[in-house]
């Protein structure tokens, strides 16, 4: 009896220490996605986090290839990545000397261009679609009292337009109308009821377009040139025209993040547990891509050193 009891107790101790093993161990997440406009492909961020954080987060970019279930790494070292319409530039932002710059990387020569380097806080970038624009937040300040505004930089003129200036509330996450000079973006005005705007590429108005008194509503994109597609807080996707009418939720669909494709009418998005799903809006059809737990084999810790 005292035998059993013996090897039941080494037994216990063995499952603790190797429980103890694996929640000490390195894990991959993905934290941002962007689709590729053709819709066959999608960057993805993943991160590699040290749980004992005796080393600092690994951040890399891949491009997934959503047919053959392979990855190509992206050499890209920045944050906020988003593809051009034709599909041969990715915009993002990276530190350099702590300040905030915007690069271009040429997927085709494999090189990097500067476009925007001024010492202004930036994020939130965009294209426009006629791929000679792109569209961007800048900020001042700190904290509550932080300006957060913005602009569209021209790249053949190499041009800086500021849209919004001393704006009562924050302007954030914008995004250019697939055929016009509207934008839509979020306002933040601190009273935790985040709105949905419209304006245009003059400032010449600002329209609230969710007047929501009851949560948040933000990270709006275009769905087509009349339908905006957002988040409402916590987690429900929601769609509305142009003049805030219509309000719809998409069914059968609940996250905080989300990246639609015109191309194929398909959102991917990142459930909670961390796993990426593709959700057609015809067929209203959810297909696993990429399990949270398929990610260590996925992306061996190779591309991570």
């Amino acid at each position: 009896m005292k035998a059993i009891s013996g090897f039941i107790l080494l037994f216990f101790i063995s499952n603790i220490l190797f429980s103890q093993e694996m929640d000490s161990l390195p894990v991959k997440r993905i934290s941002a996605v962007a689709w590729m406009p053709n819709g066959k492909s999608i960057i993805l961020n993943v991160v590699k986090i040290d749980k004992t954080k005796k080393t600092a987060p690994i951040f890399k970019k891949f491009i997934f290839d959503i047919q053959s279930n392979t990855i190509e790494l992206l050499p890209v070292d920045g944050g906020g990545l988003v593809v051009s319409p034709d599909g041969k530039l990715v915009a993002y932002i990276k530190r350099v000397n702590e300040i905030d710059q915007i690069f271009l990387y040429d997927l085709v020569t494999k090189k990097d261009k500067l476009l925007v380097g001024d010492s202004l806080r930036k994020y939130a970038v965009n294209w426009a679609p006629d791929g000679k624009n792109i569209i961007y937040n800048i900020q001042t300040g700190k904290g509550e009292k932080a300006k957060v505004e913005i602009c569209t930089y021209n790249i053949p003129t190499n041009t800086i337009k500021q849209i919004t200036e001393n704006s009562t509330f924050k302007c954030y996450n914008p995004a250019l109308n697939t055929t016009s000079d509207k934008v839509v973006y979020t306002s933040e005005k601190g009273d935790k009821r985040d709105q949905i705007y419209l304006t245009d590429t003059k400032g010449s108005f600002h329209t609230n377009l969710t007047n929501d008194t009851m949560t948040h509503n933000f990270a709006p994109s275009w769905l087509n040139k009349k339908t905006i597609i957002y988040i409402q807080s916590p987690d429900q996707i929601m769609t509305m025209k142009i003049d805030g009418s219509h309000k719809q939720r998409v069914e059968g669909i609940s996250t905080s993040q989300f990246k639609y494709n015109a191309k194929t009418n398909k959102i991917a998005y990142l459930d909670d547990e961390g796993n990426l799903l593709l959700f057609d809006m015809k067929s209203q059809n959810k297909k696993a891509l990429i399990n949270a737990s398929q990610l260590n084999l996925l992306l061996n810790d190779a591309y991570f050193s």
